[in-house]
């Protein structure tokens, strides 16, 4: 069996399928058939059709909800905020629970965060001005390292030093000029844990450390209910104040101070 190239999409995870996402046009319309012509089509001919119309309506534009333009209007300003300082910048926190689109909330900032750079520097050539990674269950500073260094296409592996991966990664950051980092899945860092700790730190090294010279990074948190880091009083980004979310209640954002 052979799967063509159009067949395969890459993940959120890796540069090519973020830019994917983020170029990604709006779909043209399949033709709807009559009555007459659809009735004369065979059963896989009949899949067929339904699958394309099936696709259209998956690709159609997110609609702009009010909790999504919050999260991407307060994301915009701290990252115009956050530049030029070099201490004290601050981070989104984007809280509620499971299924009421913080994911969707958090990648709509990046996606258009990226949008307005390349706007803004037109014919730049390897800028990433996003990364997008999931924190893995059980992460570790070096897990973390390695997904970072899988977004950006550098090799990496298990057999490599945690320090040789992580300068690696803030070095390109740096290089690409890197001014977004979306961090999916925080809640997995429980900070009662030594390696919960130790992958905390990571994250707020590379918050600290990568902002190249005029653009400071910005870093998105996602939980999806009251994480242990929370419980104990300490986010990983250095916030405080988190109450356990209400079912069904939208996702809230609100600012975080960085490390100093």
């Amino acid at each position: 069996m052979t799967v063509s190239g159009g067949d395969l999409r890459h993940p959120l995870t890796t540069r090519e399928g973020w830019a994917a996402f983020v170029s990604r046009a709006r779909p043209e319309p399949p033709r709807l058939l009559p009555g007459s012509d659809l009735e004369r089509l065979t059963a896989v001919e009949r899949e067929i059709y339904h699958e394309a119309r099936q696709d259209y309506h998956s690709e159609l534009l997110l609609v702009a909800t009010p909790d999504i333009r919050l999260i991407t209007t307060t994301g915009s300003k701290l990252i115009i905020n956050n530049r030029g300082k070099q201490l004290g910048r601050r981070g989104l926190i984007v809280s509620g629970p499971s299924g009421t689109g913080k994911s969707t909330s958090i990648t709509q900032l990046g996606k258009k965060h990226q949008i307005e750079t390349e706007r803004r520097h037109p014919g730049l050539t390897g800028r990433i001005p996003v990364v997008y990674i999931i924190v893995p269950p059980a992460a570790t500073p070096k897990t973390l390292a390695i997904e970072l260094a899988a977004f950006l296409g550098l090799p990496a592996s298990s057999r490599d030093s945690q320090h040789a991966i992580t300068q690696a990664v803030a070095g390109v950051l740096r290089k690409v000029g890197c001014t977004l980092v979306l961090v999916d899945e925080v809640h997995r860092l429980d900070l009662r844990t030594r390696s919960g700790a130790e992958a905390s730190d990571q994250l707020k090294y590379f918050f600290d450390s990568i902002s190249p010279p005029l653009s400071m990074p910005g870093l998105t948190w996602r939980k999806t209910a009251c994480s242990p880091a929370c419980a104990a009083g300490r986010s990983p980004g250095g916030s405080s104040a988190c109450g356990p979310p209400r079912s069904g209640t939208p996702p809230q954002a609100s600012a975080a101070t960085g490390p100093s």
